[in-house]
């Protein structure tokens, strides 16, 4: 029997009157328990009868039933049509869930199971539906339930144990288009249609038709036209006449595919070399969801890196054309990143079907474990990779020869010389009063640049086998600042900054100000019958004149006074910001007895710091002022450093003068994390706890680029330069590492997969190998180390590091494959790779 869908009108009661005549009178009957009726109306408050009589017959109002399959409601929603779809989905999912399920089907016939056997169940209709927020990661639910059941599970790379795949393994592994765009591409084509038909057919009356009466108050529900505008608005056609837009079949048909993810470029590339160009193109180009389709289509393997090679060809065909005219001049090829350096490394524009030679990390072996009285958080390699430096909370460093490291774990076959079978610890430099942050080599010189907690830069000469102590300290509390014009050959647009204890050696109190070059003329003139000493002596005599007062060795005399309550409130002071400063330190700098620094802190009920005792006052900032991170300019000349203060500084290593940008918006609204040159000189790279990443000129020292939430908000933890010069590396607390094109100010590449087991919370680094193959990346949760190959982001094997703590610091030699670790379990690892004996 037909179902009826009624008004509540009395005019229509008079056509159902006329039907139940006819059918009579050709011999049928209606069975009422059949037939229902239906009201339609805003109004759900309206009077409703149970049943309506005509004649000796009965019908009961309903409030929704099927038609053609589809349930209606007297609301006119979808709601309840997209459940019930949903659920005979699940009905026949679980019909055919053995099939899903055995091992005797491929992947790819349970795909197809898939989509002609569950698919049309669950879609039947959806070309009518009208989708909101609510009923979108409902049918997305449904998928991913069916599509795990295909794929299976997948064993963790870190714990070993079975798991789901995450959506977004699911969605690399299902290569078609998922249920969203399916409805979407069918609402599309069914809308294009109705559009056509012409005003002789109902639907198109009903579409182009605006009924009478008012809407009721509140914001109006989403309608099957709001999804086809937004729809369309997707694909990039923001008319809002679309009615117009469907009497053209073939950009109809475009807009249809665009919908469907351009699924017709899955048989573009017919040949090897194109289909691998056209996908690094396409990554290139910003487009990573087609490419990362195409790649699953293809099942392209390793994975394609970015590159604009593709560009490059077809530009240089076009220019070899018979019938296009060449162009003279700089302007017939100005691509991006010409202008760059060429040298080795990585370099996605001709480099992307390179072999890797370089051993992974994951078969790197531990040589020699260095341990400290605290946590250890600094470290560095030379220029050459044959030394390294440790730094740690218990403000000691030490300088390791990486030989002597390697002879010490060599197996037994192997004979070290003679220069390799000493201690590994070649030097113990202990200069600083607190926790040491942050270590460099010096490019060209024998000197190790440390920064501090104690606000203070030292430079140390590792020549000297007895040394102990800095030849030179910096102390970083600005002053005064002032332009600077000309003598150094930064430009005009540096801010000389000169230090009031710029020059200003250990032991030496901070107010005693002097000029450094008069004290060294007056060296000179003393010794002129002789021949001029080592820079590094001139600065010893210097200070012992000014200790002693005299060049003969003699003991500094300094008055020791008694404590006063203002000694009392500069021991107080002191404290705050140097909480770990010992007795012996504290006196000299307040010039007070020792005993009395003691009484002091009795007093202030306050401890001095030990490495065993905590500290009892915790000031309110404790990274106030710090040293973070510095870099060397490639020519040893001049050091860049941040601290906690988002101001940027730039030291003159011979001067020790100081020099900031004259342009205060220029400069970062937090604290520098991380500082670093490029290999050239011509531009420098700073991160800051902002979230942003900030390209500095290296001449003008102008901000020339900045990447503003660099990674999603997150602080950034490190910036790394490749080797030629033409990308940027970067790692932040969201635990993702970036590498960014320079000449194009876009990330090409995210290297995924780390900080999946827990949140990080330190800082951790990001860094290349030696021949830039690879990108390492500690794991804070697992203290575990991820590698990822550099071109194709293709995940690799993991290394455990040994660590009991999270491992604060990474860095890799830059010459051999090696890399230090540094952990506050107080030890600092050295990892090596060993090349197998034949």
């Amino acid at each position: 029997m037909p179902v009826a869908n009624l008004n509540a009108a009395t005019d229509d009661f008079r056509v159902v009157i006329i039907i139940l005549e006819a059918s009579k009178a050709i011999g049928l009957e209606v069975n009422p328990e059949k037939m229902n009726y239906m009201i339609m109306s805003h109004d759900q408050n309206i009077v409703r009868n149970e049943n309506i009589k005509i004649g000796d017959l009965s019908f009961e109002e309903v409030e929704k039933f099927k038609y053609l399959g589809a349930t209606v409601t007297n609301i006119n929603n979808t709601q309840e049509e997209i459940k019930r779809r949903i659920n005979m989905g699940n009905a026949c999912y679980y019909s055919v869930e053995k099939l899903l399920s055995s091992s005797l089907l491929s992947k790819n016939l349970k795909v197809r199971i898939y989509k002609t056997v569950i698919l049309p169940v669950a879609l039947y209709g959806c070309e009518t539906w009208t989708l909101t927020l609510r009923e979108e990661p409902r049918l997305r639910v449904f998928e991913n339930k069916v599509l795990r059941k295909i794929f299976g599970a997948k064993r963790d790379e870190v714990t070993g144990e079975w798991r789901k795949l995450h959506n977004a393994e699911l969605q690399a592994l299902y290569s078609s288009h998922d249920v969203i765009r399916n409805i979407k591409s069918r609402r599309l084509r069914w809308a294009g249609h109705v559009a056509r038909m012409g005003e002789s057919r109902n639907a198109y009356r009903v579409l182009v038709g605006r009924p009478e009466g008012k809407r009721p108050l509140g914001r109006p529900r989403r309608r099957w036209e709001d999804n086809i505008k937004m729809d369309l608005r997707e694909v990039g056609y923001d008319d809002r006449d679309w009615i117009n837009l469907a009497q053209d079949r073939d950009r109809s048909r475009a807009y249809v595919r665009a919908a469907m993810n351009l699924r017709e470029h899955t048989v573009l590339w017919r040949d090897n070399g194109l289909k691998h160009g056209g996908r690094s193109q396409l990554f290139y180009d910003g487009h990573q969801s087609l490419a990362v389709g195409l790649s699953a289509v293809a099942q392209a393997d390793p994975p394609c890196p970015p590159s604009d090679r593709l560009l490059h060809v077809v530009m240089a065909g076009l220019q070899h054309e018979p019938e296009r005219p060449q162009k003279t001049g700089a302007s017939a090829l100005s691509l991006p990143g010409q202008d760059a350096l060429t040298s080795s490394g990585l370099d996605l524009e001709f480099e992307t079907d390179v072999q890797t030679t370089a051993p992974e990390p994951a078969l790197y072996e531990t040589a020699y474990v260095t341990s400290h009285k605290g946590n250890c958080r600094a470290g560095a390699f030379s220029v050459d990779g044959q030394l390294i430096a440790t730094g740690s909370v218990d403000a000691s460093i030490k300088i390791l020869d990486v030989d002597r490291m390697l002879a010490k774990s060599a197996p037994d076959g192997l004979d070290p010389s003679g220069d390799s079978q000493g201690h590994p610890v070649i030097r113990t430099l202990y200069d600083h009063l607190e926790e040491v942050t942050c270590l460099e080599f010096h490019p060209r010189e024998p000197i190790l640049v440390s920064g501090s907690r104690d606000f203070t830069i030292k430079l140390f000469d590792y020549s000297k086998t007895s040394v102990k102590k800095a030849f030179r300290t910096i102390t970083c509390v600005c002053s005064s600042a002032r332009p600077f014009r000309g003598g150094l050959g930064l430009g005009e647009d540096w801010h000389a900054c000169r230090q009031n204890s710029a020059v200003a050696t250990a032991d030496v109190p901070v107010s005693r100000v002097g000029s450094v070059v008069r004290e060294k003329m007056s060296v000179r003139v003393l010794f002129a019958s002789v021949r001029i000493p080592s820079r590094s002596t001139i600065h010893d005599l210097v200070n012992k004149v000014r200790c002693t007062g005299s060049f003969l060795n003699k003991k500094c005399v300094q008055q020791r006074r008694v404590l006063t309550e203002e000694k009392l409130d500069e021991v107080g002071t002191w404290l705050e910001h140097s909480p770990r400063k010992s007795l012996r330190c504290l006196a000299q700098e307040i010039n007070i007895f020792k005993m009395s620094a003691f009484m002091a802190t009795k007093l202030l009920k306050l401890k001095p710091y030990r490495v065993s005792v905590v500290h009892a006052l915790q000031p309110q900032d404790p990274d106030a002022d710090q040293i973070r991170c510095m870099s060397f300019h490639p020519t040893g000349d001049y050091l860049v450093v941040g601290t906690s203060q988002p101001v940027i500084r730039l030291y003159d290593v011979m001067t020790a003068q100081c020099f900031v940008c004259s342009i205060p918006s220029h400069q970062h609204t937090a604290g520098i994390t991380s500082i670093k040159y490029s290999p050239d000189a011509k531009i420098y790279a700073s991160a800051g706890r902002d979230g942003s990443i900030k390209i500095w000129d290296g001449v003008s020292n102008r901000c020339v680029n900045t990447f503003l939430k660099a990674h999603d908000g997150a602080e950034v933890c490190s910036v790394r330069f490749s080797k030629n010069g033409k990308y940027l590396l970067s790692s932040g607390k969201d635990s993702l590492i970036k590498l960014w094109e320079l000449s194009t100010s876009r990330c090409l590449i995210a290297y995924t997969g780390a900080g999946t087991t827990g949140k990080q919370e330190h800082k951790a680094q990001a860094v290349f190998n030696h021949t830039e193959d690879y990108v390492l990346f500690p794991d804070e949760a697992t203290t575990s180390l991820c590698a990822w190959n550099s071109r194709n982001a293709s995940r690799k094997q993991l290394l455990s590091l040994g660590h009991n703590g999270p491992v604060r610091l990474i860095v890799h030699s830059p010459t051999a494959p090696a890399f230090l670790t540094c952990s506050d379990d107080f030890r600092a690892r050295f990892w090596f790779r060993r090349m197998p004996l034949h």
